[in-house]
């Protein structure tokens, strides 16, 4: 069993409750949260794996992003932000339904969609297209839940 300290952070439990835990350490067992308390508690009460100082930093939860298309979110990166769902659907989908994507460059987008979602705390993903065993697989690889 993996046990990683993580200490110094300000901690957001995300328990209904509107509070932050300051001067408190989080401890995880296997990808889940195990306990809160003071990092002298943790220390002594558990044979810690790894320790990670989240000095100027939140500790919270993943995020679940309910709605991904793994494809798409990199292929249009940087041209679609601007749009509206309108403007997307009748400017941009079908100019770029032109493009034609071998069975290799799904897995690859798809790779970039899930770096690009681990980096900025997304855990857990639904994604909304049509997902190959290729994509599947990085999906999996990455250690996203999806």
């Amino acid at each position: 069993m993996s046990k990683t300290l993580i200490k110094n952070g300000v901690i957001v439990p995300m328990d209904g409750k509107t509070r932050t835990i300051e001067k408190k350490a989080l401890l995880i067992e296997d990808n889940r949260i195990a306990a809160i308390d003071s990092e002298e508690t943790l220390v002594k009460e558990h044979s810690i794996d790894q320790t990670i100082d989240a000095r100027g930093k939140v500790v919270m939860p993943g995020f679940v992003n309910a709605h991904a298309h793994l494809t798409w979110t990199s292929l249009v990166r940087g041209i679609a932000e601007d749009k509206s769902v309108e403007q997307y659907i009748f400017e941009l989908s079908t100019p770029l339904d032109q493009f034609v994507l071998t069975d290799d460059d799904y897995p690859c987008f798809s790779r970039l969609s899930c770096v690009e979602m681990l980096r900025f705390g997304n855990t857990c993903i639904s994604a909304f297209e049509s997902v190959s065993d290729k994509m599947a697989s990085v999906v999996a690889d990455s250690g996203i839940r999806g």
